[in-house]
């Protein structure tokens, strides 16, 4: 293993696209998950780094619909996501015979650090496009918040050129798998995410790995800017706060949700939405 950290030390310093000698099965196998677990062990030392970059500035996101099944997160999250990244940054970084009619192969071995580095970089600065943030302290913290996939690149770079691309693309899956599935298991441990029972309040709230619209249900009883009772199942956030405070007035970190309010005495707006605040990111919009 330490020879294996080492020889990537040296790719990191002075990248190559020339292929492991010998091949063998076992030694690619090795290779593969070394730079795997290397990959995790970096991630979990520099995880502080995020926790205090959302607290500075908190990470504001709308929720795609194409993940709200298990099938669709399996499909779009861990093949097809994976695959075409996986094209679209590390496919080329590897000589093929057509490029001697665009560039030799000595000019490409001189310029190849800045070939594969450049990769790496918009790779990395493309998942900016993951946040819907837009202020300048989100830009100017973005090459932290984009650390872990410009390690990532680096990672899969060197899996592709010193095995293959199809060698990348595995660990790209089974990174986004892994990323998918502590997920999951974090979603359940941390429900519920709001429980209030005091002064005739009763408030609970649960996120929901995936949406079933099978049973969505959104009930209010509201009057006089006041709520009575809610009961809300398999919403996006996004959808709740839009539905409670009106249209494009906050932003948050979206999640699919279930939510259930009964107050005799009623809540004001904006006292439960101090409550959701407490634990869920929700933003007001700054005026243009």
């Amino acid at each position: 293993m330490l020879k294996i950290l080492r020889h990537y030390w040296h790719f990191i310093k002075n990248p190559s696209d020339r292929r492991l000698w010998p091949i063998h099965p076992s030694a690619r196998t090795k290779v593969f998950f070394t730079i795997f677990l290397l990959d995790v062990s970096i991630l979990i030392l520099i995880f502080p780094i995020y926790m205090l970059i959302d607290y500075i500035n908190p990470m504001v996101s709308t929720m795609d619909n194409t993940f709200e099944t298990p099938w669709n997160v399996f499909w779009m999250g861990v093949i097809f996501v994976p695959l075409v990244e996986e094209i679209l940054f590390r496919f080329l970084i590897k000589y093929k015979g057509f490029y001697g009619f665009i560039i030799s192969r000595n000019t490409w071995r001189k310029y190849y650090r800045w070939i594969f580095y450049s990769s790496v970089i918009l790779f990395g600065f493309v998942h900016l496009g993951n946040f819907d943030n837009n202020n300048f302290l989100f830009y100017f913290l973005s090459i932290f918040i984009v650390l872990s996939q410009l390690i990532g690149g680096i990672s899969l770079g060197f899996i592709r050129v010193r095995i293959n691309f199809f060698a990348a693309f595995l660990q790209h899956a089974l990174w986004n798998l892994m990323a998918f599935s502590l997920g999951l298991v974090i979603i359940q441990l941390n429900n519920p995410l709001i429980k209030l029972n005091e002064n005739h309040i009763q408030l609970e709230v649960n996120e929901s790995n995936f949406r079933d619209r099978s049973i969505e249900k959104f009930d209010m009883i509201s009057k006089n800017d006041r709520i009575y009772k809610l009961d809300i199942k398999q919403y996006a956030l996004a959808e709740v706060i839009d539905s409670i405070y009106g249209k494009d007035k906050y932003q948050v970190y979206d999640i699919y949700l279930n939510l259930k309010l009964e107050t005799q005495q009623g809540i004001s707006k904006d006292s439960l939405l101090q409550e959701l605040q407490k634990e869920l990111t929700i933003l007001e919009k700054s005026e243009e």
